[in-house]
This record gives C-alpha cells, sequence and structure tokens, in this order.
C-alpha cells in the first residue's frame, strides 16, 4: 500500500514485436491497498517505454480529473525512472517497484494488449477490480 493518505498508481506496459500490440495500463489503490480505479489502453506501433510512459500520462489525467491527491506512483520501468529522476524534484515521488508488486496492473497490461476489438486511442476504464 502506498504512504498514509496517499493513493497509489501502479503502471504498466507491455508490447509484443511480432503482433506489433501493446497494452498501457494502471491501477489506483488507496493507503489500505484497496482497489479505487483501473484502466487499460490498447497501443499498435509502439515499445515498452512509449506504452509505460502512456500509462503514465493516462494515469495522470484520470488522477486530474478524480482528485486522488497526494499520489504516489510506482513502475518496473528502469528506463522511465531514469528519465524521470533526470528532471525537477517535481517528479521526485515516482518509485521503482519490483515487477512482483504489480500483479494486476501486468495482468491489466497483456489483456489490453489482446483485445482486438480496441481502437488505439480506446481506453478501457474499470471503476471495480477485474477478474482474469
Amino acid at each position: 500500500p502506498p504512504l498514509q493518505g496517499y493513493y497509489k498508481l501502479n503502471i504498466d506496459g507491455a508490447y509484443d514485436n511480432q503482433s506489433h500490440k501493446g497494452g498501457a495500463v494502471g491501477v489506483f489503490c488507496n493507503d489500505s491497498g484497496a482497489w479505487v480505479y483501473g484502466f487499460t489502453k490498447h497501443l499498435i506501433y509502439t515499445d515498452t517505454l512509449q506504452a509505460e510512459l502512456l500509462a503514465l500520462y493516462h494515469g495522470l489525467l484520470i488522477e486530474k480529473a478524480r482528485n486522488y491527491k497526494p499520489l504516489q506512483v510506482e513502475t518496473d520501468s528502469q528506463i522511465l525512472l531514469h528519465i524521470l529522476s533526470n528532471t525537477p524534484p517535481k517528479y521526485s515521488h515516482i518509485l521503482l517497484e519490483c515487477r512482483e508488486g504489480k500483479q494486476m496492473a501486468d495482468a491489466l497490461a497483456k489483456y489490453g494488449k489482446k483485445k482486438l476489438d480496441l481502437q488505439s486511442n480506446d481506453v478501457l476504464l474499470f471503476e471495480n477490480s477485474p477478474t482474469f
């Protein structure tokens, strides 16, 4: 769970080089670790870093719209973390998390990658935790 009084956004991105399909996802939870909200976005012709960046982008849009503040962001992308760590301190609350702690975000990324009926600009929103 995040720090007391914080929301946590776990982001993940997945991409398959052969099918050229990917997914960008985010899972919000409260300071008890309970599901609050989630999303997945189907991507075409991208790469893993872009999928991670789009997950962060859409997560921050949702955070702003739903007022999930203060927010702690977790990612397993060391490249994304490196990029953000070398920018102003405004982004220092983004933490690296091991993949083991992100099972739901990883499952949503794989789900988004497989959704053939989604257009590349579609974002699926989840009020409740999905079962896979």
